[in-house]
């Protein structure tokens, strides 16, 4: 189904259309919430499943000791290369890991057999997850609705916490050749693993929901600001970003990615005007104590 770009924008973030490409981002495209003139955006957003930072968090997982992530010990071995090629396997997986990473947004990473909020594994092509599909890589992770959601900026407002991710590779489809002429194989496992943290956190592809890319502005150089929290007024509809590490041209991380994780993330909480106390109250948000997840 197309979308139009809808031209309406409301106090609870109804999509406006901004003037040229920008630094646009989009979430996991199961929770694109519209209303009867096409997406919108304050609900999208405020419901948008991210990890949580309430200490107490569903089923213990929360951001306040960092995400868990468990490397099942065959994943680097699995791809069959040599001693060199094992090791620059975990050198690229672990860099992306550390480039999502920012002071109030870590993870904690070991190698092992054991559970993780986030498990990385390698597994066949003829594994049910890459069945009818060309992925290179999958990642999925299992939300659930919480009243007590705390985003990272201390404020309370309930809507879907992640609770678990599993990122599986495919072993067979890795392309690894001793002359493959694109990439070595520490910057491929480093791209696929960035887009792969993306969708574990998170984010989706811009590239494929042109209906649904955030933004603040039209100039696709800058990042969004800090400190955007529900209702996103500020926050409308611009046209496709293709160099992210999230659309479908991307190799690294852009102001596309990073403005996406700070909307997801904030660190900032902005001085709320009375319009978006009483937007806040009807979308059920309470004040949170800030806190520090270093």
């Amino acid at each position: 189904m197309k979308w139009k770009r809808w031209l309406s924008l409301g106090i609870l973030g109804l999509a406006t259309t901004l003037p040229s490409a920008g630094t646009a981002f989009t979430i996991d495209q199961n929770f694109h919430r519209f209303s009867d003139t096409g997406i919108d955006v304050g609900r999208s957003l405020t419901e948008a499943p991210r990890w949580d930072a309430n200490p107490q968090g569903l089923f213990g997982s929360t951001l306040a000791d960092g995400i868990q992530v468990v490397f099942r010990d065959d994943f680097a071995a699995s791809f069959g290369l040599d001693a060199a090629g094992t090791q620059a396997v975990w050198n690229g997986a672990f860099r992306a890991f550390a480039a999502w990473e920012q002071p109030h947004f870590g993870f904690d990473l070991t190698i092992g057999s054991g559970p993780g909020e986030i498990v990385v594994q390698a597994v066949s092509e003829t594994s049910s997850i890459f069945q009818g599909n060309f992925f290179q890589a999958y990642s999925g992770f299992a939300p659930a609705w919480s009243d007590q959601r705390m985003l990272t900026n201390g404020l309370s407002v309930p809507g879907f916490a992640i609770l678990g991710s599993t990122i599986s590779f495919a072993i067979e489809r890795q392309g690894f050749t001793p002359n493959w002429a694109l990439f070595s194989v520490e910057e491929a496992i480093f791209e696929l693993m960035l887009h792969e943290i993306g969708h574990s956190i998170g984010l989706d592809h811009p590239s494929d929901f042109p209906y649904a890319n955030f933004d603040t502005d039209a100039d696709a150089t800058t990042l969004m600001p800090d400190g955007l929290s529900p209702p996103y007024a500020s926050v409308g509809i611009a046209p496709v970003e293709y160099r992210s590490i999230m659309s479908s041209l991307g190799l690294a991380l852009t102001a596309d990615d990073l403005s996406g994780f700070r909307v997801l993330y904030p660190t900032f909480v902005p001085e709320p005007s009375i319009a978006m106390l009483m937007a806040l109250s009807a979308l059920g948000f309470r004040p949170g104590r800030r806190r520090d997840n270093r």
